[in-house]
C-alpha cells in the first residue's frame, strides 16, 4: 500500500512546481492541475475561517491561484528553506493583504483555473467551524485532509482497475 501512496504524496509537494516550469505544456497544465486540486479546499478554508464570506472566499481562492500564476511566485520557491504549504501560506496571507488595502479588487469567477464545487467546499468549512481552529491550523487540517481523499481516490482507481484486468 505504502508504495501506492507514496509517489502521489512525493508528486504534490516541490516537483510539481518544478513541473510547472515543464516546457511540455502538458505537463506543466498536470502540473498546476494537481496542484489547485491539492490546495484549493485548504486556502478556501483559511480564507474562510479569517472572516470572508463564502462568495467573497471563492473569488479570493481563485484569484489567489491567478495571482501565483501571474507573478510566477513558485519560481521563487525554495524547498531548503521549509515545505510548500509553508510556503503557499504565506503567499495567501501577503496575497489577502494586498487584496484586503484594494478595495476594488475585481471578480475572477469568469476565468476559473480549475472546475471546483463550492458548495461541497462551504460543507467542509461549516463541518470545520464547530472546533474553532485558528485559520493557519484550519489550512494545516484541509490539506492533509485533501491529500488523503486524494489518496483514496488514488486507490479505488487502481483497485477497480486490477479487478477489470485480466490475472
Amino acid at each position: 500500500m505504502h508504495s501506492l501512496v507514496f509517489p502521489y504524496f512525493k508528486s504534490t509537494r516541490w516537483t510539481i512546481v518544478r513541473q510547472l516550469q515543464d516546457p511540455d505544456e502538458t505537463k506543466a497544465k498536470e502540473a498546476l492541475s494537481l496542484l489547485c486540486e491539492t490546495y484549493w479546499n485548504p486556502i478556501y478554508a483559511f480564507i474562510r475561517r479569517s472572516g470572508s464570506k463564502a462568495q467573497d472566499a471563492e473569488d479570493l481562492t481563485q484569484g489567489f491561484f491567478c495571482h501565483l500564476l501571474e507573478k510566477n511566485s513558485l519560481a521563487s520557491a525554495d524547498p531548503a528553506k521549509g515545505k510548500l504549504r509553508s510556503f503557499l501560506l504565506a503567499c495567501l496571507k501577503n496575497y489577502l493583504g494586498d487584496q484586503h488595502d484594494r478595495s476594488s479588487a475585481k471578480k475572477r469567477g469568469a476565468a476559473l483555473l480549475v472546475p471546483f464545487d463550492s458548495v461541497l467546499a462551504e460543507e467542509y468549512f461549516r463541518d470545520e467551524t464547530v472546533d474553532h481552529l485558528s485559520p493557519d491550523l484550519l489550512f494545516q487540517r484541509r490539506w492533509a485532509l485533501s491529500s488523503l481523499e486524494k489518496s483514496m481516490k488514488l486507490l479505488e482507481e487502481e483497485f477497480a482497475d486490477s479487478k477489470s484486468s485480466p490475472h
